[in-house]
């Protein structure tokens, strides 16, 4: 059987259900306000443009990704 810990990171989808929405959207931006810090796989899915950091510029990145002005992949 496969397991979600078995899943290839998916870029934006923090929550890991296999999909880049606004609940990812909302993660992102709770880490970023610090309101509600990702950890593990999820931070590193969160760090959309890779520079090791996960703030305002990922949430813009995966918001235009959800809104389809700007796909990710």
């Amino acid at each position: 059987a496969i397991d979600q810990n078995d899943m290839p990171l998916l870029l934006g989808d923090v929550n890991g259900d296999g999909k880049v929405n606004i609940t990812d959207v909302a993660l992102i931006n709770a880490h970023a306000k610090k309101t509600k810090l990702l950890t593990g796989d999820e931070l590193a899915r969160a760090d959309i443009n890779g520079d090791g950091k996960v703030n305002i510029t990922d949430v813009a990145l995966v918001n235009a990704n959800v809104k389809k002005v700007k796909l990710l992949f």
